[in-house]
């Protein structure tokens, strides 16, 4: 299985990696590009979407190049941001894991697996 390493865990790179590209645009957006054919292949993820933003759309637009490159996508997350805002505590709040957790199913990846996600509620959202 080749695995793609964000640039959010470049320290982890150790094996089998797969390549691609991440440019930064002139007005700060990032571009992702797939350099190696994955039609068929089942790939890992590994991606940290902690703050900042950036780190979560790299592994987002990863993730969807990937798809749409015909891979059978498994995201391996070392860590889920905002999973401490499994519920709402005062009016007016988001339900920000929720919001994290459909983006993320909205991609029908193979498997999900999360290191540290801080809080059990976290499956009844990405399920």
């Amino acid at each position: 299985m080749k695995i793609f390493y964000t640039s959010s865990v470049d320290h982890l790179k150790k094996f089998n990696e797969g390549k691609f590209r991440v440019n930064k645009l002139p007005d700060g957006e990032i571009l992702v590009k797939v350099l190696e054919e994955v039609r068929g292949q089942k790939v890992g993820v590994v991606a940290n979407i902690s703050p900042p933003a950036e780190n979560f759309f790299e592994m987002a637009f990863l993730v969807d190049a990937l798809k749409r490159g015909g891979a059978k996508v498994v995201l391996f997350l070392t860590y889920l941001s905002y999973a401490r805002q499994d519920k709402i505590r005062e009016e007016g709040e988001a339900l920000s894991i929720e919001v994290i957790c459909n983006f993320i199913k909205s991609f029908r990846l193979d498997k999900i697996i999360i290191l540290h996600g801080h809080s059990s509620e976290i499956k009844k959202y990405l399920n």
